[in-house]
């Protein structure tokens, strides 16, 4: 991004701004690094051919009956698997476990084209995203191989 020059007439300000801008300038260095780190993920995702609606909790930041979650779906307008930000309806806000169902979704958003905040805050529960999403690949693996094999042999 380049760095538009900016003049400010009162020294005060000026101070301020030079002490500052360190924060701020890491602040867009931490937003890239979030926003590659999604893009990237997508792409491993699908270069791993993970084609299974998967959502896994991110938290709760939104008012009480409502909850944000992480959500690995197909995605009609490109065609592709993507990592969307879903906002759900929870049916007992008090089961952390009793995830809403797709009728409960009040707006959802590719996760790479929320607003920064949206970003920072919902980053930090990635890994636990693909734990939880890798638990559920081996269960279908599991079911994949005793429906092949039988129950005798797993």
């Amino acid at each position: 991004m380049p760095r538009e020059s900016l003049s400010f007439h009162s020294s005060i300000l000026k101070n301020s701004i030079k002490e500052t801008d360190p924060t701020f300038n890491e602040y867009l260095k931490s937003l890239d690094t979030i926003s590659n780190d999604i893009k990237n993920l997508e792409n491993y995702l699908r270069i791993k051919g993970i084609a299974i609606y998967h959502t896994h909790f991110a938290g709760s930041y939104l008012p009480e009956e409502k909850s944000s979650f992480i959500t690995w779906r197909y995605c009609e307008s490109i065609k592709k698997f993507r990592l969307f930000y879903t906002v759900m309806v929870w049916n007992d806000p008090e089961d952390e476990f009793n995830i809403p169902a797709v009728e409960n979704i009040e707006w959802e958003k590719p996760l790479i084209e929320t607003e920064s905040v949206i970003r920072l805050s919902v980053f930090p529960a990635l890994p636990e995203f693909i734990t939880s999403l890798a638990e559920e690949v081996k269960k279908m693996q599991r079911k994949a191989v005793i429906s092949i094999l039988g129950s005798s042999s797993v």
